[in-house]
C-alpha cells in the first residue's frame, strides 16, 4: 500500500508528539517520594516484522525510533523508564519478548544502543508483552504504567482486552497506554483500544487526524496529583499560623518566565494544592502583606512550602477621648510611610468598624480616622510577628440635633440640617461640616464651637 509524502509527515511528526504527550501524562502516585511510590514507565516496542513497512521509503520501525529518540531527549530524569520488544530475533515465535532497559534513571547511551539494534523479524505476542512489562515493574506492588507501540494486532492468540483487565484487577495503579501506528488489520484499532480501556488507558491512533487532534486536547497537560504540595503561611519565623490566608499558583517556562494567569488558588492555612509536575511561583497574602516563593515538583514527589510574610495583626480602635467610648461612625483609611516620614498619597486598606482588624507588612505607617466630622490621624510602626493595638482619640463629640415646631412641641418631620463651624462671636465659618433630613440627626464633630 503506497502512502503519500504528506500522509508520511504528518505520521511522523504525530507519533513523535504523540509519544511525548503520552508519556508525560503519565500519573505517578505516593504519598512521599520514596522508591517504591516513584513513577515508572516501560515502553513496550512493536519489532514485528510488519515494522519493516515504508513510508514513503522509510520504514516504520525507524520513524517509531526517531520519535522515541527526541522523547528521551526532554525525558524527566525523575521518572524511571524502561524499554521491551518483541518480535525482534525470531520469526514466527511468539516467546520473543526480551526486557532490552530495567526501568530505572535514563542512561540515554545505552538505551539508544538497545533501541537502534532492534530488526524486526518475527510475530506480534503485544498481550505477553504487555503482562512481561507489568511483571518487569513489580505491579502489584508499585504504580506502574506501559506504553505500547503496535502496528498490528494480537497474533499469537491471547485476547489483549482480558489481558487489560485482568491487569488493572492485580495491580496497584497500572495503567496501559496504546499508540496504534498505521494498524491495517480489520478490527485492529478496536482490539488495541480494549486493551488500553480496561486499564483505564488511552489508546491514540496515529493514522487518524481527527481522533488524534481530540486525543491531544486531553493529553496536553501532565496530570496532577492530588495534594501533592502543602503550603503555609507565617506572619513570621516561628509564629502561629493564621487561619486563613489568599493564595495564587502560577506555572514557570522553562526560562524561569512566570506567567501571567495563575492556575489553582485557595484561602485556607495551610493550603494543599494538586499540582502536576513542574516548576511554579506560590503567592500568599496575608491582608496587606504578600509573600512569594517558587518551588519545583518533582513526578512522585509531595512537598511542603512555608512562607513568611513578615507582617503582624494591628487593631485600629477609635475613642472620643482618652480612656472614653468606642465612636459608632468611622471610616479608617491606612497610608504606608517611607523612609523620609512621608505618607503615600495611596492608601493600602481601608475599613468602617470599630475595633477595626488590619494585617500589615512590617514598616511605618499613618492611620487616617474619620468619625463624622472629626479627621484625625496617627503613626505608628509595625514589626514583623508582633501584633498590637492602635488607639486614635478623635477629640470628638456625639450630638442629636433636634427640631420642634415650638418649645416642648412635637418634632418636625420635613427638615434639613447643616452644621458650621463658628468664630468666637458665634458667626458661621467656612462651609458646613455636617449635613442631614432625619429628626432627631446624630453627628460627630470634633472639639469646638458650632452653628
Amino acid at each position: 500500500m503506497s502512502v503519500k509524502a504528506c500522509c508520511k509527515r504528518f505520521l511522523d511528526f504525530t507519533l513523535l508528539i504523540l509519544l511525548g504527550l503520552m508519556l508525560a501524562v503519565m500519573q505517578p502516585v505516593g504519598a512521599q517520594a520514596k522508591e517504591k511510590d516513584a513513577a515508572q514507565v516501560m515502553l513496550v516496542f512493536d519489532a514485528s516484522g510488519s515494522m519493516w513497512a515504508r513510508l514513503d521509503g522509510k520504514p516504520r520501525v525507524e520513524v517509531a525510533k526517531a520519535a522515541v529518540r527526541d522523547l528521551l531527549a526532554g525525558w524527566d530524569t525523575h521518572t524511571a523508564i524502561g524499554l521491551m520488544a518483541y518480535g525482534h530475533r525470531r520469526k514466527a515465535d511468539c516467546k520473543d519478548i526480551e526486557l532490552l532497559v530495567k526501568p530505572g534513571p535514563l542512561h540515554k547511551a545505552a538505551f539508544l544502543r538497545q533501541l537502534d539494534s532492534l530488526k524486526p523479524r518475527g510475530k506480534t505476542p503485544l498481550s505477553a508483552a504487555v503482562l512481561q512489562a507489568a511483571e518487569a515493574m513489580d505491579y502489584q506492588h508499585r504504580p506502574a504504567t506501559v506504553v505500547l507501540i503496535s502496528d498490528g494486532i494480537e497474533s499469537c492468540g491471547a485476547d489483549p482486552c482480558a489481558v487489560g483487565k485482568a491487569l488493572a484487577e492485580k495491580g496497584v495503579d497500572f495503567t496501559a497506554h496504546v499508540i496504534g501506528f498505521q494498524v491495517q488489520e480489520k478490527g485492529g484499532a478496536e482490539q488495541l483500544r480494549c486493551l488500553a480501556a480496561g486499564t483505564g488507558g488511552v489508546y491514540l491512533g496515529a493514522a487518524n487526524a481527527g481522533e488524534l487532534q481530540q486525543a491531544l486536547q486531553k493529553l496536553a497537560a501532565p496530570r496532577a496529583v492530588k495534594d501533592n504540595l502543602e503550603a503555609t503561611v507565617l506572619p513570621a519565623a516561628g509564629a502561629k499560623p493564621p487561619a486563613g490566608a489568599s493564595w495564587r499558583v502560577f506555572p514557570v517556562d522553562a526560562q524561569g518566565k512566570v506567567a501571567a494567569q495563575y492556575i489553582s488558588y485557595g484561602y485556607s492555612n495551610p493550603q494543599w494544592f494538586s499540582l502536576p509536575p513542574g516548576q511554579y511561583l506560590v503567592r500568599a497574602t496575608l491582608g496587606s502583606a504578600k509573600a512569594e516563593k517558587r518551588v519545583v515538583i518533582a513526578p512522585g514527589e509531595k512537598k511542603q512550602l512555608t512562607l513568611l510574610a513578615g507582617s503582624a495583626d494591628v487593631t485600629l480602635v477609635a475613642r472620643d477621648r482618652a480612656g472614653g467610648d468606642l465612636l459608632g461612625d468611622v471610616g479608617w483609611k491606612v497610608y504606608p510611610v517611607d523612609a523620609s516620614g512621608k505618607a503615600g498619597e495611596q492608601y493600602i486598606t481601608y475599613g468602617y468598624s470599630n475595633p477595626q482588624h488590619v494585617t500589615l507588612p512590617q514598616g511605618a505607617y499613618l492611620a487616617s480616622l474619620a468619625a463624622g466630622s472629626a479627621h484625625v490621624s496617627q503613626r505608628f510602626s509595625v514589626e514583623a510577628g508582633k501584633n498590637k493595638t492602635v488607639e486614635v482619640i478623635a477629640g470628638s463629640g456625639e450630638i442629636d440635633l433636634k427640631a420642634f415646631d415650638r418649645q416642648g412641641g412635637r418634632l418636625l418631620s420635613d427638615v434639613g440640617w447643616k452644621v458650621y463651624p463658628a468664630d468666637a462671636k458665634g458667626k458661621a465659618t467656612g462651609r458646613y461640616v455636617a449635613y442631614g433630613y432625619s429628626n432627631p440627626q446624630h453627628v460627630t464633630l470634633p472639639q469646638g464651637d458650632w452653628l
